[in-house]
């Protein structure tokens, strides 16, 4: 089955996936959504138009690729909590609708009313910059950066409140003939898959040298300095505003 602009509606298990895999094969494989599609069977409904992917589908997908990963069906957001403690990525499905009512800003599409898929990576416990919650990071396909008229989408992976992907993962809709007909899977529950890194052949190498790269702390430390530099630049866009109302309200008093 050829490429369509239909398919790319209904990619976005097939993006994270396909993104995943690049990052737990440390590179070794880098398959497009595409190909991604294919190893899951390239579902269509019928009028052979792509559809979604289930969680068994792309489970297959990743055992295509020979990365480790463990499917949850109705698991406890607790598994996925851990998992993200303990440095896995999640493949997880969730509502949107349930980010653009609670987070707008980190909504990719405020106009998209039906189920999705992100990747989340990385665990920071009680953090000061969301008032103590614990946070992880969002890779959604959606953040491209475009502007619609219903905004702005954020771009690259965004900083975000892990309670609000337990509740959009729980309010994810299952059982209806269409979407907007399921049932949400229920609060703290959810459907997910958990992805394990592969060794890294650089840390073996420097073992086996004596030299002590850890790879995988690197990579981590530059997805940190990544997120740090876009809050960095969000916070000189708001005091640039500031100086501009001041400077304003200065021209009125004068």
């Amino acid at each position: 089955m050829a490429d369509t602009a239909f398919e790319g509606s209904r990619n976005c298990a097939c993006a994270v996936g396909a993104g995943i895999v690049a990052w737990a094969t440390r590179g070794l494989r880098t398959p497009t959504h595409h190909a991604f599609r294919v190893a899951a069977g390239s579902p269509v409904n019928a009028h052979d138009d792509p559809i979604g992917l289930s969680s068994r589908q792309l489970l297959s997908a990743y055992n295509h690729f020979g990365v480790d990963v463990t499917r949850h069906f109705g698991a406890s957001f607790t598994v996925a909590r851990e998992a993200l403690q303990a440095g896995h990525v999640l493949s997880l499905a969730i509502d949107y609708p349930f980010i653009n009512e609670n987070a707008p800003e980190l909504s990719g599409q405020l106009t998209f009313k039906s189920g999705h898929h992100v990747a989340l990576l990385g665990w920071r416990p009680d953090d000061a910059s969301a008032n103590g919650a614990n946070t992880t990071v969002v890779h959604d396909p959606l953040f491209d950066g475009r502007t619609k008229a219903w905004g702005t989408a954020p771009k690259g992976p965004q900083r975000a409140p892990f309670p609000l992907y337990r509740g959009a993962m729980g309010a994810f809709r299952v059982g209806g003939a269409t979407y907007a007909q399921g049932t949400p899977i229920g609060d703290g529950t959810g459907i997910f898959l958990v992805i394990k890194r592969s060794p890294a052949s650089d840390e073996v190498a420097a073992a086996a040298t004596g030299a002590t790269v850890d790879v995988a702390q690197l990579a981590a430390e530059k997805a940190e300095l990544e997120i740090k530099l876009q809050e960095a630049r969000a916070q000189v866009a708001r005091l640039r505003q500031h100086i501009t109302r001041a400077d304003a309200e200065l021209d009125e008093a004068l």
